[in-house]
């Protein structure tokens, strides 16, 4: 199957009270690619559930923590190479991004099947640049593939 690389913020958005449409099209994608992300993941996403907007998922630390699993629930999760972090640094350079969204594109970057999920604005822009439109995919507004 293909692989669908997600990122933090298409996974939050799934997540959110109003997130019918990302959660939707996150499921959707899900039956069609196999969803992976770089190994950071886990550590964004416990950033945001835990120390930035904890009251959003839950009141005591149990529930963030169950919120935070069930994000991450179907997700692979790839540790970096030298490949994709020399990848990654020259999308840095290249594009003026952080070293964290580069990795994110970089996976996608490396195998022409893959898309990107993403919710970033900022990191969108460069995904249709870098991928292409067809493989630069936004959370709330999946078109079909």
């Amino acid at each position: 199957m293909p692989v669908a690389v997600v990122d933090a913020s298409a996974l939050l958005a799934a997540l959110e009270p109003g997130g019918v449409a990302a959660r939707q099209n996150l499921v959707t994608l899900s039956e069609t690619h196999d969803l992976a992300a770089p190994t950071l993941l886990p550590f964004e996403l416990g950033h945001v559930i835990h120390r930035k907007h904890p009251a959003g998922y839950g009141a005591t630390p149990d529930e963030r923590d169950a919120a935070l699993a069930a994000a991450l629930g179907a997700v692979t999760l790839v540790p970096p190479d030298e490949e994709r972090l020399q990848a990654a640094a020259r999308l840095v350079d290249a594009h003026r991004m952080s070293f964290y969204d580069a990795s994110y594109l970089a996976l996608a970057a490396a195998d022409e099947s893959s898309v990107l999920l993403t919710e970033d604005r900022a990191l969108h822009q460069v995904a249709v640049r870098v991928l292409g439109p067809d493989r630069a995919l936004r959370a709330s507004a999946l078109q079909a593939l």
